[in-house]
């Protein structure tokens, strides 16, 4: 019997050194981070493996059944890793604070390489707004689980506002995986 090879569609760029803008989706968008500290519990394995494969995590959410980030990957072959590995332990705790054993957690990860300084200000500011779109705060500052505030306090108000004027974001807030 011979098994049938799927390319990913897209296919994955590995560009050593590039910007990548990834979205990550429970199985069946199940809310399975449904709680504060489950979505800590998320975002310290993030930030764990990120730091260990050595990339430099730009700007981040983390909601019930998704998370979307932006980060630049010095070994970009060593993105399915990052992924593998922030998943599989993601899953295993998460499964274990839930006491369902085997429960498929993951679906899948989207990336893309960030193309220019308008694309990624595009990115950055769908990041910092996804909260208000999915309706977990009404300003991005209310929501906890995102890299907004840490923007908020190195850069200003007026800087994030400039940012989101320059670089709206209108037509990315409709396609949300």
């Amino acid at each position: 019997m011979q098994l049938k090879v799927y390319k990913h569609v897209p296919p994955h760029l590995f560009i050593d050194g590039a910007i990548y803008f990834v979205s990550c989706s429970t199985y069946r968008k199940l809310k399975i981070f449904d709680s504060a500290d489950k979505k800590k519990l998320l975002l310290d394995t993030i930030s764990a493996i990120i730091k260990k494969y050595g990339c430099d995590l730009h700007a981040w959410v983390v909601l019930d059944n998704h998370y979307h980030l932006l980060f630049q990957a010095k070994n970009a072959r060593a993105i399915p890793s990052v992924f593998q590995k922030i998943h599989g332990g993601s899953s295993f705790e998460i499964n274990r604070i839930d006491n369902v054993r085997g429960r498929k957690v993951w679906y899948n990860y989207w990336d893309e390489c960030v193309r220019d300084e308008r694309d990624y200000y595009n990115k950055l500011n769908y990041i910092h707004l996804n909260s208000v779109k999915h309706g977990y705060a009404e300003k991005p500052e209310d929501y906890e689980f995102s890299s907004y505030r840490a923007y908020l306090e190195a850069n200003g108000e007026e800087w994030l506002s400039d940012i989101l004027a320059r670089y709206p974001v209108s037509e990315l807030l409709r396609n949300d995986r």
